[in-house]
C-alpha cells in the first residue's frame, strides 16, 4: 500500500514551508478531485492564502518608497554639501578658504553618515546641523550656507515625517501573524495527509497515487535539503570551535 511519507515540517525555514506548500498545493489541484476530500482540500488551500497574506504583510509597507525617496534627499542635499565645502577649503580667496576650513572640519568630524541604518544616520544629521548652525555669523555669509542649511532641515523634517507614518503602520501589523498562519498551514496540511493516507488504505491506492508519488517526491527533496544544512552547520561549528581551541592555545603561550 502507498502512502505519504512523514517530515519534520517544522524545520524548514518559513520561506522554505511556504514555498513547499505551494507546490502541494498545486499537486493537490491536479490530483485530487473526491468530492469526499474537498472540504479538507479547501481548509487546506485558503491556509495557504492565510500564510502568503500573513508573509506579505511582513514585508511591504505603503509608506516604504517614500521613506526611501525622503533619505535620498536628504544624501544628495548632505553629499552636495560635502563636495562644496571640500571646495570652498581650498578656494583661492584665504579669507573664503578659512571659512571654508571651519565648515568642512564639522563634515570631517562626523565623517560619511549616509550609509549608516536610519537611527544612526538622522542622529548624527541632527548633531551635525547644530554644529552648522553654530558657526559664526561671518562663516555662514560667506559661505552662503544658509540655503544650504534650510533645505537641509526641511528635508530632514519631511523624512521624519513619512518615517514616522512608515512605524506607525508597520506597529498594527499583527505581532507573530506569519508565525501562526504557518502553524495552521502546517496543522492543515497534515490532516490533509491523513486523510488521504486513510483513503488510499479504505479505497485503494489507484485514485491517490498520483498524488501520493508525487508529493513523496517533494518530501524526499526537502529531506535531502534538511541533511546537507545539518552537513553544513556540523561542519561549521566544528571549524569555530577548531578556532576557539586555537585562540584558547594561543592566550595560554
Amino acid at each position: 500500500m502507498s502512502y505519504i511519507n512523514d517530515f519534520p515540517l517544522s524545520r524548514l525555514h518559513i520561506q522554505e514551508d511556504f514555498g513547499f506548500h505551494n507546490k502541494v498545493v498545486a499537486l493537490v489541484l491536479a490530483t485530487l478531485t473526491n468530492e469526499i476530500i474537498q472540504n479538507i482540500v479547501k481548509a487546506y488551500r485558503d491556509s495557504v492564502t492565510n500564510l502568503d497574506a500573513a508573509l506579505l504583510q511582513e514585508k511591504t509597507n505603503s509608506w516604504t518608497e517614500k521613506v526611501e525617496a525622503a533619505d535620498r534627499k536628504v544624501d544628495n542635499l548632505y553629499i552636495g554639501l560635502s563636495y562644496y565645502l571640500r571646495g570652498m577649503e581650498r578656494h583661492p580667496d584665504t579669507s573664503l578658504a578659512e571659512h571654508g576650513k571651519k565648515a568642512y572640519a564639522i563634515i570631517k568630524k562626523y565623517g560619511s553618515i549616509t550609509k549608516l541604518n536610519y537611527t544612526e544616520e538622522y542622529g548624527t544629521l541632527l548633531n551635525t546641523m547644530q554644529d552648522f548652525n553654530a558657526l559664526s555669523e561671518d562663516t555662514l555669509t560667506a559661505l552662503q550656507l544658509s540655503p544650504w542649511i534650510e533645505a537641509l532641515t526641511l528635508a530632514m523634517a519631511q523624512f521624519e515625517v513619512v518615517r514616522s507614518s512608515q512605524a506607525y503602520e508597520g506597529s498594527q501589523y499583527k505581532a507573530g501573524y506569519a508565525k501562526q498562519m504557518r502553524q495552521e498551514a502546517d496543522a492543515a496540511y497534515r490532516k490533509l495527509v491523513d486523510t488521504v493516507n486513510a483513503l488510499s488504505a479504505a479505497l485503494g491506492t489507484d485514485e491517490f497515487e498520483p498524488f501520493i508519488s508525487q508529493l513523496n517526491y517533494y518530501i524526499a527533496d526537502e529531506v535531502t535539503k534538511l541533511k546537507q544544512r545539518d552537513t553544513i552547520n556540523a561542519k561549521k561549528k566544528e571549524e569555530e570551535k577548531d578556532e576557539e581551541e586555537k585562540q584558547e592555545d594561543t592566550s595560554t603561550e
